[in-house]
């Protein structure tokens, strides 16, 4: 006798109707979580808002690139532990929830910002200076690693019904907000204070800043709910029914399929938007734009893509999030070349690439958070999603930037368009694997559903 099917199916009856969908989240409890996932971005780019103003004080030398190419490397650090932060922040929060997860992450993240505020310079601490910037990054790149899944999770998780893309697309609204205030802040610092005071204490302002913010993020956070969906998988881990204990490594070895696929749709959306939104400004004005006006167009730039995210997220709820995703790949692919042709140090020009770059993100930033999160079961979603999307993105968004300057420093500017361009052919293809989700309840993924049935996983239809 099959007793484990008993189980399964006493488990199963035990749920609500299909047609009784999540609870809608309160407006304030929607504001906490994106104005935390906001100030976590807030942190992560006042790093390179202030990357080539403090490069000189933490790695010295005559030449200013070899300077910035240092800056960029220790950036690029906190991308290589975003994947530890997926899988160890990822699995703790489908452990214990998602509000735990993202009260853990905002403190790592702010923690690592203080840590730069007052970080000594390598005139007065030598080579513990740069180590100890690599510690705040190491800190800061477990936060985002962990921050992605359990925000995009919650988000999906409490979306209500025909709503999931909104809601996705939403974070990445408040990330973009993270920072284009982190850009509003540069821009307000060397406004106020004359170049040499930025140089010496200035851009530690910003950093301050943002450790103050995360304490007033994690404040809101503890009252937020769990999500009906992650509440109901506890009960019946507690009550002994069909629900596994979850494992660290479930992704991989429960879903591997479907971790490949996480980790392919991400690859061309993580270089395209840390080239177009975070890079881009710092790139001109290394290149001769002053920095207030590279600020300014990348502010303008931002601007455009919160206003068009949540109404391309709206249509990805109507016409299919896969079919935005397959729309970014091809027109990513398409435009990749002739947006690097006409960027020019010069401020009508960063507006315009910047601009065009993120519109065509938006395409995939409002369908990419709700679309990996219905390919996972409740119990391994927030690991299942973080993990290959914290890898890719480390390897293929932060390594970005350090890529541009390295092969320009070498006269080969022209090989990163086409770099691109693969990435997003990458992303093209996983998409073209998937099926569409939108209808699916998350809260009817079932954790023994094995990698083989991920059709199972998706609504049929398209």
């Amino acid at each position: 006798m099959d007793t484990s099917n008993e189980v399964r199916s006493a488990s199963r009856e035990q749920r609500a109707p299909r047609d009784q969908q999540p609870q809608k989240p309160s407006r304030k409890h929607l504001f906490s979580v994106l104005v935390g996932n906001g100030l976590e971005w807030y942190d992560w780019g006042v790093f390179t808002v202030f990357a080539a103003t403090f490069a000189p004080k933490f790695f010295p030398g005559d030449d200013p690139v070899a300077a910035l190419l240092g800056a960029l490397a220790v950036y690029a650090v906190g991308f290589f532990f975003r994947p530890l932060g997926g899988l160890l922040l990822g699995s703790f929060t489908d452990r214990r929830g998602r509000r735990a997860g993202m009260i853990v992450a905002m403190l790592l993240m702010a923690g690592g910002a203080l840590l730069i505020a007052v970080a000594p310079s390598y005139e007065t601490a030598g080579v513990f200076a740069p180590a100890i910037m690599v510690i705040a990054r190491v800190l800061q790149g477990i936060s985002t690693g962990g921050e992605a899944g359990a925000s995009y999770t919650y988000l999906a998780e409490s979306a209500p019904s025909g709503r999931r893309g909104l809601f996705g697309s939403l974070g990445y609204v408040s990330a973009t907000v993270g920072v284009l205030t982190a850009n509003a802040v540069g821009l307000g610092v060397n406004a106020v204070l004359d170049a040499q005071a930025v140089s010496d204490w200035g851009w530690r302002l910003g950093f301050g800043f943002g450790a103050l913010l995360g304490l007033w993020s994690m404040y809101l956070r503890r009252s937020l709910p769990e999500t009906e969906a992650f509440e109901r998988a506890r009960e019946s881990r507690a009550s002994g029914g069909a629900q596994p204990r979850t494992g660290m490594f479930d992704i991989l070895t429960r879903h591997p399929r479907v971790a490949l696929k996480i980790f392919g749709l991400t690859a061309g959306g993580a270089v395209w938007y840390y080239t177009f939104a975070s890079y881009l400004p710092e790139y001109a004005a290394h290149r001769g734009l002053e920095h207030g006006a590279a600020l300014t167009a990348s502010i303008i730039a931002q601007a455009v893509l919160i206003g068009v995210l949540p109404v391309l997220g709206v249509l990805s709820d109507r016409v299919g999030h896969r079919l935005n995703l397959v729309l970014f790949g091809i027109l990513s692919a398409l435009a990749s070349l002739p947006l690097f042709a006409v960027l020019q140090p010069t401020f009508g020009s960063l507006v315009l690439v910047q601009s065009i770059g993120l519109v065509i993100f938006a395409v995939c930033g409002s369908a990419v958070g709700s679309t990996m999160a219905e390919q996972l079961p409740t119990e391994v979603r927030a690991a299942g999603l973080g993990l290959p999307y914290a890898l890719s993105v480390a390897l293929f968004g932060g390594t970005a930037p350090f890529i541009i300057e390295w092969l320009n420093s070498r006269n080969l500017s022209g090989v990163f368009p086409w770099y691109v361009v693969a990435l997003c052919g990458v992303t093209l293809v996983s998409a073209l694997t998937l099926r569409e989700g939108r209808h699916k309840d998350l809260r009817d993924i079932d954790a023994d559903e094995p990698a083989t049935a991920e059709p199972a996983m998706a609504s049929p239809q398209q």
